[in-house]
């Protein structure tokens, strides 16, 4: 079954800080192939991580901020920003617009590829559907 733990670095990221044993990942491992969910839903279920720690190891893994939904106050136009159908069909949120930069908030990390190339084909096919000439679009920094 899916699960966030089908990229093994953040077992090993787990299991290097110590937040679980090879114990704990064993047991979790044999109660996830017996009960088909997944992993981190194991680890949580039997106490062996809480979700703040699952959390801040993928803040870490991934080296991207997490953020807590119900803290953050939606943008007045989110609903212009993205249409309702493409935040729900990708399992995306905006939250925030600044000039032509949308941020999105999304429950998966690990599923980011599939739903960019999806949403690069509706840009296209948007773009298409309204004879535009050309597509503008600006590869962004941080730092």
């Amino acid at each position: 079954m899916p699960g966030i733990f089908n990229n093994k670095k953040l077992v090993d990221f787990l299991l290097e800080a110590r937040i679980i044993s090879e114990e704990q990942l064993k047991a979790a491992l044999a109660e996830q192939k017996k009960n088909r969910k997944r992993l981190e839903e194991v680890l949580i279920h039997k106490g062996f991580i809480t979700e703040e720690q699952l959390f801040k190891a993928l803040e870490e893994q991934l080296k991207i901020p997490g953020a807590a939904l119900e803290a953050l106050p939606l943008p007045d136009d989110f609903l212009d920003s993205l249409p309702l159908s493409m935040a729900e069909r990708y399992n995306v949120l905006p939250l925030s617009k600044e000039g032509n930069e949308l941020t999105l908030a999304t429950a998966d990390p690990f599923n980011v590829i599939a739903p960019v190339v999806q949403m690069v084909n509706s840009l296209i096919e948007t773009a298409v559907s309204w004879d535009a000439s050309d597509i503008h679009l600006e590869p962004w920094e941080k730092g």
